[in-house]
């Protein structure tokens, strides 16, 4: 991923079978040596409130621990089912601003 730079994310918020809520990421880039997209499941992040900014915050956080650069190389992104993950589009943006 990163030598194909650009990339978008799709985050879920998912209940665990424990009752544990969860968010599901995944990213999507262009592979370089063949030129087909790849999907790529990172991990489940155990999430205790759904609220858009602290949503934004746990992801942000994950997506710096593992040196993906948002501000320059993110070009999409989806969140499916929850209303509260959608309110991440404009946590993510305040943070970028």
């Amino acid at each position: 991923m990163q030598q194909s730079r650009y990339f978008s994310l799709s985050v879920d918020s998912t209940p665990y079978i424990a009752h544990i809520d969860q968010l599901t990421t995944v990213v999507r880039y262009v592979g370089m040596s063949d030129g087909e997209v790849v999907e790529r499941f990172l991990t489940f992040i155990t999430i205790e409130r759904h609220k858009g900014e602290a949503l934004a915050t746990t992801v942000l956080k994950f997506l710096k621990k593992c040196d993906i650069d948002i501000l320059k190389n993110l070009q999409g992104q989806s969140y499916d089912n929850d209303k509260h993950v959608g309110l991440l589009q404009l946590s993510m943006g305040f943070h970028n601003a």
